[in-house]
């Protein structure tokens, strides 16, 4: 009895070198595959974060228009009449302000309110540098150049989204190909 027991603990031995190696190069080569896919989903995951913060914030700044937050406040002896946000190229953060001009992005004719929180993954405002204004009461758009932000990665052309608002405030994401 003895030695019929020795005899089956010896025939358990284990897993061979070769059968190691084998399991070990399948996983290599299944996470090889998979790990590009997973880092370009990552990235793409980003954009989309970073957009739904934009149009966030867009869709913050067109309240505090809609309820005449801040009205009674004075800039350079004018009543504000606008709610704005201003973006600026390459940047990973943006301005929202009040304001008595909607024609004009200087500071001296706006009073900050805040700046927003980076944007996350390293993610940029692609478009050219503009702001978009907010009527006090009705939230009508009005912008210097078009109403349409783009965010997307540094140094890619492509991978990028856009927000496009139209002239009543109506805020839309369109998927883009390429960053300009």
């Amino acid at each position: 009895m003895y030695h019929s027991y020795m005899r089956l603990a010896h025939k358990k031995k284990g897993f061979t070198l070769i059968e190691l190696l084998i399991v070990v190069s399948i996983i290599t080569i299944i996470s090889g595959a998979v790990i590009p896919g997973f880092s370009n989903y990552i990235a793409h995951q980003n954009v989309i974060q970073s957009l739904e913060k934009v149009i966030d914030d867009i869709r913050t700044v067109q309240n505090k228009a809609l309820s005449g937050e801040l009205s009674n406040t004075v800039i350079s002896s004018n009543k504000p009449e606008y709610w704005g946000i201003q973006y600026t190229q390459n940047a990973t953060t943006y301005n929202y302000f009040v304001s008595y001009d909607k024609n004009s992005c200087l500071p001296s004719e706006y009073s900050n309110q805040g700046v927003s929180k980076p944007l996350p993954g390293g993610m940029l405002i692609r478009s050219a540098s503009k702001c978009v204004f907010f009527d006090f009461g009705s939230a009508n758009t009005y912008s210097s150049g078009s109403a349409t932000i783009i965010v997307g990665p540094e140094n890619v052309n492509t991978g990028c989204l856009r927000v496009e608002l139209n002239a009543v405030g109506l805020v839309q994401k369109v998927e883009n190909s390429t960053c300009n």
